[in-house]
C-alpha cells in the first residue's frame, strides 16, 4: 500500500533536504559497512551519486542513494543505501528506481544490503556473497 511519492533530489537541492534524510542513510550504511557515510555524502553533493526520497505530503518517510556503474561494459544501477520508517508504505516505490535504471539503459538493478532484503524483494536474486572474519 503505497502512500508516498518518489522524488529525485537535484544535486543543488541536496543541502536543503539532507538534514531530514541523512539519519536514514547513516543508519543504513552503518548497519552493513559496505559504504562509508562520509564518502557517500561527498559523492551526493558532487553529483556522483543520486538521492531519492519517499515523501508523504511534507513528511519524508525514506531516503535512498543510487549509483550507476559500468562493469565489463554493462551498466548497473545500485541502491547503495536505503532507509526510512513505515517500510510497507514506501517499498512499492522501488519500482520507480527500477524505471530510472531502465531509462538509463542499465542491465540490472542491484542492492547492497542485508540478507533481509531478499524476503521483502522476492524478485531480486542473490548473485554474490560477502564473507567476513573479524581480525584482532
Amino acid at each position: 500500500m503505497a502512500c508516498c511519492e518518489l522524488l529525485f533530489v537535484q544535486t543543488e537541492h541536496i543541502k536543503d533536504i539532507w538534514p531530514k534524510v541523512s539519519g536514514f542513510i547513516a543508519e543504513a550504511v552503518h548497519k552493513l559497512e559496505l559504504s562509508d557515510f562520509g564518502i557517500l555524502e561527498k559523492e551526493l553533493f558532487e553529483g556522483k551519486a543520486l538521492l531519492w526520497i519517499a515523501l508523504d505530503g511534507e513528511h519524508v518517510k525514506a531516503a535512498s542513494v543510487t549509483q550507476i556503474t559500468i562493469v565489463n561494459g554493462r551498466k548497473y544501477c545500485t541502491i547503495i543505501a536505503l532507509g526510512g520508517q513505515d517500510r510497507d508504505e514506501w517499498m512499492p516505490l522501488i519500482s520507480g528506481l527500477e524505471q530510472y535504471a531502465r531509462d538509463m539503459n542499465c542491465k540490472a538493478m542491484r542492492i547492497f544490503g542485508r540478507l533481509g532484503w531478499s524476503r521483502v524483494l522476492p524478485d531480486y536474486k542473490i548473485v554474490g556473497h560477502i564473507s567476513e572474519r573479524t581480525l584482532q
